[in-house]
């Protein structure tokens, strides 16, 4: 529906596969590294399958997004706040370099 839309923001946020497995471990509790892995990959799964319905792209392909982000090397707070300031300013593509 909004994948044509001038003023969809369209973000890909991405982290190193370990990091993202240490903070799944953490954050539910999991308790071993095995158990989280196996919820990383599954989730990595769905997530190509989902975007590759909605986008028609192979995933992850960041050129089909206007803005990336590692949010391993920015941290969850900066993240947020950085997407939030963009997304006040955002004009859309059709005035990017205009």
């Amino acid at each position: 529906v909004l994948r044509d839309h001038p003023a969809l923001l369209r973000v890909y946020l991405h982290a190193p596969e370990a990091w993202r497995i240490e903070r799944v471990r953490a954050e539910y509790g999991l308790p071993d590294l095995a158990s989280a892995t196996q919820l990383v990959q599954r989730v990595d799964q769905q997530r190509r399958r989902f975007m590759q319905s909605l986008l028609g792209t192979a995933w992850p392909d960041p050129q089909a997004h206007d803005v990336c982000l590692n949010t391993a090397a920015t941290g969850l707070d900066a993240t947020v706040d950085c997407l939030a300031a963009l997304a006040a300013g955002w004009k859309g593509r059709d005035t990017v370099g205009g």
